[in-house]
């Protein structure tokens, strides 16, 4: 229960007032399991071979993002030990659900290092 309130008080209700598919807990959350239905980010991996268990570079990885939802992503890494790895990635939208261009490609990244994308990510 506190994972889904969190995600409200620090996501959905900067979304009330953006449209009616946001305008309640449970009309943000189906939109989210809707997005995330139609933007599947790990079906855009793997369909670019990027699995689970390897590293790549970090162009690898934002090139079969561009390539799938033609706009550019955010890839965030946590740094262990010298070693990245991937952390989460974000897609960027307008308030219609429209994908756009992020303002970034990557944050947490050392940049020239191969990027591990783990088994199992917490």
């Amino acid at each position: 229960m506190y994972f889904w309130q969190n995600e409200w008080c620090k996501h959905g209700s900067c979304a009330l007032n953006c449209t009616t598919e946001t305008d309640s807990e449970r009309n943000y959350f189906n939109k989210t399991v809707d997005l995330n239905k139609k933007f599947s980010i790990d079906k855009a991996l793997s369909e670019n071979g990027i699995v689970p268990g390897k590293s790549y570079n970090l162009t690898t990885i934002t090139d079969a993002l561009h390539d799938a939802f033609n706009a550019t992503s955010i890839v965030c890494c946590s740094v262990v030990d010298g070693q990245n790895y991937l952390h989460e990635i974000h897609l960027c939208m307008t308030t219609d659900f429209t994908l756009k261009d992020c303002d970034v490609s990557m944050t947490g990244c050392k940049k020239y290092e191969p990027i591990s994308y783990p088994s199992f990510l917490s």
